[in-house]
């Protein structure tokens, strides 16, 4: 499992002489956005300490990727705070832990072991705004987190001086993994059908619906990229949408990605910006006399316009309907849809 520990920096000096009502206000707003952040990645806050916040990733509930949301949430923390005029460090340490899910209910620790008293130590020798990690949570998260080498800490109470990186930025999107360059083996059949399809799509000029159902790490996403080099050999093109485990994402969000892509709109585009790629798009792309309907609900799936006015789920959905096969009427079209499961699942429990 992972800890995470976040601390304020020059909380007491912010406390010396002012109002206690006002530095609970601070406190308080300074836990309500570090929880908020925390559990957008699946992590537990175990306790509040003062101003040190304990989380752990990986228990009750394990996933294959804690270390790594663990990460995440510690960075969105310190950026989050800042905008509270509020700075901490932050520190990440994953390793076997003694858990206990009863003891938990009855307000005692959910997580005891060496990896929370490493990963309090690792805080404490953090920089202010700064995330630091362990061996361990470097070696599950160098895919995806670029890190700086720093200097072993000589931790208190440690034996031996603590590895440690210091966390830039993550270089991937959540939950993405880095496909294998090796040769495809065992899957001609598959590639077969997957080609059938697609010629037969192209010739009869109408949809086809093709679904990969498999565990993680069975081959999916790299059977989606052997198709994409046919795809493009063909002139055809392929646009990717994925739904998320983590993090605040629109319920659109696998449509939004595609139409995001095809517009050339970038994640760090401003509002004021992305509009016109879009307007532009649905110029191109839709009939005339659909296109200002069209660009105005778009504009609402993706966050871009005042939603005073929300139109119905199902003129919405008619929308994106839309836009999709207009795009495919322009260039034949792959549209991959990846990790849906965690939409169906997150839908199942709202």
């Amino acid at each position: 499992m992972s800890v995470l520990f976040v601390d304020l920096v020059d909380s007491t000096a912010r406390a010396d002489n002012a109002d206690p009502e006002d530095v609970r206000e601070v406190l308080q707003a300074y836990h309500r956005e570090a929880k908020r952040c925390i559990e957008q990645y699946g992590g537990v806050v175990e306790k509040f300490i003062g101003d040190a916040v304990m989380a752990v990733f990986g228990a009750p509930v394990a996933h294959g990727d804690d270390a790594e949301r663990a990460v995440r949430a510690g960075l969105r923390v310190l950026d989050a705070i800042q905008r509270l005029d509020l700075s901490a460090r932050a520190a990440v340490n994953t390793c076997e832990a003694i858990v206990s899910v009863d003891q938990a209910r009855s307000g005692e620790a959910l997580a005891t072991g060496d990896v929370v008293n490493t990963a309090a130590r690792l805080q404490n020798a953090a920089s202010p705004g700064r995330v630091i990690v362990g061996a361990e949570t470097y070696r599950a998260t160098r895919h995806a987190v670029r890190y700086e080498e720093l200097a072993a800490i000589d931790a208190k109470g440690k034996a031996d001086a603590v590895e440690a990186w210091l966390a830039m930025e993550a270089t991937t999107a959540p939950a993405d993994r880095p496909l294998g360059t090796t040769p495809l083996v065992g899957r001609d059949r598959e590639l077969e059908v997957l080609r059938s399809v697609w010629s037969r799509a192209v010739d009869e000029k109408r949809p086809h619906l093709v679904t990969l159902v498999g565990p993680p790490g069975i081959g999916k996403s790299r059977l989606c990229r052997e198709i994409a080099a046919l795809v493009d050999e063909s002139g055809g093109r392929i646009l990717r949408g994925r739904c998320l485990p983590y993090e605040e994402r629109l319920g659109y969000q696998a449509f939004s990605s595609i139409v995001h892509h095809l517009s050339g709109i970038l994640e760090s585009d401003a509002p004021a910006a992305a509009r016109p790629k879009l307007e532009a798009t649905v110029r191109e792309l839709v009939p005339e006399d659909e296109a200002a309907e069209t660009l105005r609900h778009l504009l609402l799936l993706l966050g871009l316009a005042p939603d005073d006015e929300v139109p119905t789920g199902a003129l919405l959905m008619y929308t994106a309907r839309r836009f999709i096969e207009s795009a495919a009427l322009a260039q034949p079209t792959v549209f991959v849809f990846e990790d849906v499961h965690w939409r169906i699942r997150r839908s199942s429990r709202s």
